[in-house]
């Protein structure tokens, strides 16, 4: 229930209109523009991709950057390469317990606070 919200970007409207993430750290904000909203299956992604292998983390670069793979929605004019750094929030599936709803951001900004 805590990423419950996250469910709202299948809302092609509200994915439009939303698309910046910011998370707050001691020292600095870090800001992404959200590039992806998406089903994808129930494999935790840090235990099924090896994202420390460049030939890994390429493939999955791959993966979020093609829109025809999965059900949802891609920002047009933003691709995201294996230079960039993605934050991926994931939740389950409000009908299916086999798929992982995601929405992932490419950081943009990173400010130092004081």
């Amino acid at each position: 229930s805590k990423f419950a919200t996250l469910h709202d970007f299948r809302d092609q409207t509200f994915f439009n209109e939303h698309d910046k993430m910011y998370v707050y750290m001691p020292g600095k904000i870090l800001t992404y523009t959200i590039f992806a909203a998406y089903d994808f299956d129930d494999r935790h992604l840090l235990n099924c991709f090896d994202l420390s292998d460049d030939t890994v983390w390429a493939e999955y670069v791959d993966i979020v950057n093609d829109p025809t793979a999965w059900s949802g929605f891609k920002r047009d004019g933003i691709t995201v390469t294996t230079e960039d750094k993605i934050l991926t929030l994931s939740t389950c599936h409000d009908w299916n317990s086999s798929v992982r709803y995601l929405v992932q951001g490419v950081l943009i900004d990173d400010q130092p606070t004081n």
